[in-house]
């Protein structure tokens, strides 16, 4: 870029051979006129070549269609200005700045008034419907208060009324000035021999402009008294009629009209939110049923979405089901050949959109120009013309374009897209012949020209798998076997991953279609080509091991120091731990002692049988929920350290142990109720008494203390079990520390429940 544009200066710079190479983007583009403005100011050639090129590529560059006509002004005549601003609007017809210029050097130009007003009818009639419109009406009122056309300006402004734009309020003032102003030259004529009209108008929903420009004329001609007044109220309530309807739409456009940021064409990419706001307002003024209104909003839509393929294809198929194919047909034209030319995607829905129609030569000249333009789109502008060829019957056309594109892809090497020609070019001879063989026949030559390309290689076994391989077992081996196998050669084949994922698809093929031969002449061909295969298995299950080994670790790795126990040690530590044994198997001889008594004193019938196994039952769980709770005890610890990890507290929380501690007390409330049920404690008592776990670690600790004792010495837990733990000297979130400990809180009550329960069925 940079040595193009800076030899702007050097005498030998040729202008027509930099703009004929089609290389400049718009950034560049941009520069290269701004240097020729800056050197040659005064060289119309070269400003006329550098200006026309560039519009012709970005002809929505309304500023540059200014500046253009504005170095015409300068150095040319009024014929040649006229000649750029016809060029302008031709290429943008729904700009309204492009109109709003043009009209403006009109009425500095032209001579004739007449002339200027028939150049804003024109104007007005492409762009009247615009919400932005009100630039092109100011100028026209004001050239029409130039002129003192009362008639042109009462017309105007029944035209500002009729739909809604930016300034449609200021507008309806501006009638009721002129309502007033005429009703006073209308009070002036009281006198004259006739009176004015006081009926009422019947309003009328709908009115042609010859009408309206009827009822003008009578309304401005005094000399027919009585017309003139029932015109004038006729024109009010023409002007009301209109103002009414378009604020109805005034409030439903606005705020598609509000989300619209940008009102020109620019290549920098628009928002997301801007594209959708475009949708949806098109959704709304397609269901209006105003097509012209349509057409201006979709050609509006287009000046800021040009670069946007989806807006073209949406403005077709529109067009196409309202019957304006011609339109349809246009717009299609101007973004293949000028916005889009380099976008696949546009010109294989236009020939899709002409094959539709039954122009069949415009589609083959769509795709030929797809094909054309771009080589990463090679392989589906084939696969499309051969699809569509085959739609028109002509399969033999079908096959040829797979086999021409077959032969310029091997010349010109383009060896990706070869393998995906080959693969979809079988797949054509088998729906179009319906030849299992043909198909094959297919895939066999393409891996014989590409024998070491994997996507043929599957494709082959995996079409044989489907449609019964026995038939060329041999042949289908042979080509396996050379592909897999290490090269004699020594040159670079299948990769050894490759190759294993291509013998493994294999083992599956005979597997479906072979005989037990050659099952396992292709297994211990896999067996010797890739002996590590074998050992799979077994190797996963070591990894799976040696990665438990390392968490089981880790864990035993992890030191946790409280604050307020810094000064232990670890005999301090180990002491403690045999405590907490010692006070479990303690408690656990105590219940089954207490057990055997119990037994021993009384006399139990087959029903008290059934109870003495329940409760050896409960007791057992008993044992089981304090020895996880002693796990839980000891494992909590783990949950906490005297540094945080990486500043982050939840990294302080191991959620196993949560689940672990919820997953426990939900068991426990299980078989609570199972107890409960057996033992004839009630639902209701037993929501009750679940509930009060839920209270405040206070009135649970003065709870406990009155409900743990059991009373002919039943099992026990001691009062420091029973203690909450401490926020006060764990780094933990305080937050989930609090949960940890209301779970816990929660398990351990429910424990004392279920064994208070279990007594009570003891000593029945």
């Amino acid at each position: 870029m940079a040595p193009t544009l800076l030899s702007v200066s050097d005498d030998n710079f040729d202008l027509q051979e930099v703009i004929s190479k089609g290389l400049l983007d718009f950034d560049e583009w941009t520069l290269l006129i701004s240097e020729i403005e800056k050197l040659y100011p005064d060289d119309v050639e070269k400003i006329c070549l550098v200006y026309n090129d560039f519009l012709s590529k970005f002809p929505l560059c309304h500023g540059y269609w200014r500046k253009y006509a504005a170095h015409m002004t300068y150095l040319c005549t009024t014929d040649k200005v006229v000649e750029v601003f016809e060029k302008a609007v031709l290429a943008a017809t729904y700009s309204v700045g492009m109109w709003a210029d043009y009209c403006s050097f009109g009425m500095s130009a032209f001579e004739d008034p007449s002339d200027i007003r028939r150049l804003f009818k024109r104007a007005i009639s492409f762009v009247g419907k615009d919400y932005l419109c009100h630039i092109l009406w100011d100028k026209y009122i004001h050239f029409e208060f130039s002129q003192q056309q009362w008639i042109s300006i009462a017309h105007i402004y029944i035209q500002t009324l009729k739909f809604p734009t930016k300034k449609l309020h200021r507008y309806y003032d501006s009638f009721k000035k002129l309502l007033a102003f005429l009703e006073e030259g209308m009070a002036s004529l009281e006198l004259q021999s006739e009176p004015c009209f006081d009926g009422e108008i019947p309003m009328t929903t709908c009115y042609k402009d010859d009408e309206i420009y009827c009822i003008i004329n009578d309304m401005m001609d005094s000399s027919v008294g009585l017309t003139s007044s029932i015109a004038l109220k006729r024109y009010r309530a023409i002007g009301e009629l209109l103002y009414h309807n378009a604020c109805e739409l005034y409030s439903k456009i606005s705020p598609f009209e509000a989300n619209i940021r940008r009102h020109y064409f620019h290549v920098r990419p628009l928002d997301a939110n801007q594209l959708q706001n475009w949708h949806n307002y098109l959704d709304f003024i397609e269901l209006q049923g105003d097509f012209d209104w349509a057409v201006k909003l979709y050609e509006r839509c287009l000046i800021v979405c040009a670069n946007y393929p989806e807006y073209w294809m949406r403005y077709v198929d529109f067009m196409e089901s309202k019957g304006g194919r011609e339109i349809a047909n246009n717009s299609l034209d101007r973004a293949t050949e000028i916005y889009l030319k380099r976008v696949p995607a546009i010109h294989l829905f236009n020939a899709r959109f002409k094959e539709q129609i039954g122009d069949v030569l415009a589609a083959h000249a769509a795709y030929i120009q797809s094909g054309k333009e771009t080589d990463s789109d090679f392989v589906e502008n084939v696969i499309s013309k051969a699809n569509m060829e085959k739609r028109l019957g002509n399969t033999e056309s079908a096959f040829s374009i797979f086999k021409e594109a077959l032969k310029m892809a091997a010349a010109e090497e383009k060896l990706h897209a070869l393998p995906i020609l080959y693969v979809h070019f079988s797949r054509l001879k088998y729906m179009s012949t319906n030849s299992v063989d043909a198909a094959r026949d297919v895939l066999i030559d393409g891996v014989r020209t590409l024998p070491q390309n994997k996507l043929l290689l599957e494709e082959l076994i995996k079409f044989s798998m489907m449609h019964g391989g026995t038939k060329h077992m041999d042949v289908i081996d042979s080509i396996i076997a050379d592909t897999i196998s290490p090269r004699s050669d020594g040159s670079q084949g299948l990769s050894a991953e490759d190759a294993e994922d291509i013998s493994n698809l294999y083992l599956e093929f005979v597997d479906y279609c072979g005989t037990i031969h050659d099952v396992r002449k292709a297994w211990n061909r896999h067996i010797k080509l890739f002996p590590d295969s074998a050992r799979k298995n077994l190797h996963e299950q070591s990894a799976k091991r040696r990665r438990l080994l390392n968490l089981m670790d880790k864990r035993e790795k992890i030191s946790v120091v409280m604050p307020n126990q810094a000064s232990r040690d670890s005999s301090s530590d180990l002491h403690a731990h045999l405590h907490q044994k010692d006070k479990k198997a303690s408690l656990l001889k105590y219940c089954d002692n207490q057990s055997d008594a119990t037994n021993d004193g009384l006399m139990l019938t087959k029903n008290h049988n059934t109870r003495s196994n329940d409760t050896d039952t409960y007791k057992l769980q008993i044992m089981e929920l304090n020895e996880k709770i002693e796990e839980n005890g000891r494992e909590l610890p783990l949950l906490v350290s005297e540094e945080r990890r990486d500043n982050d507290p939840e990294n302080n929380v191991s959620s196993a142990n949560l689940v672990e501690v919820k997953e426990g007390s939900t068991e426990v409330v299980k078989n609570l109720k199972n107890s409960c049920y057996e033992s004839g404690v009630s639902s209701e008592e037993l929501l009750r008494q679940t509930a009060c776990g839920n209270q405040s670690s206070q009135a649970l600790q003065t709870t406990s203390n009155e409900n743990t004792a059991f009373s002919k010495g039943k099992c026990e837990l001691e009062p420091e079990e029973l203690k909450p733990l401490s926020l006060t000297n764990k780094s933990l979130n305080p937050r989930k520390a609090h949960v940890l400990i209301q779970d816990q809180w929660c398990l351990r009550w429910s424990v004392m429940q279920f064994q208070k329960a279990a007594s009570q069925i003891v000593e029945q």
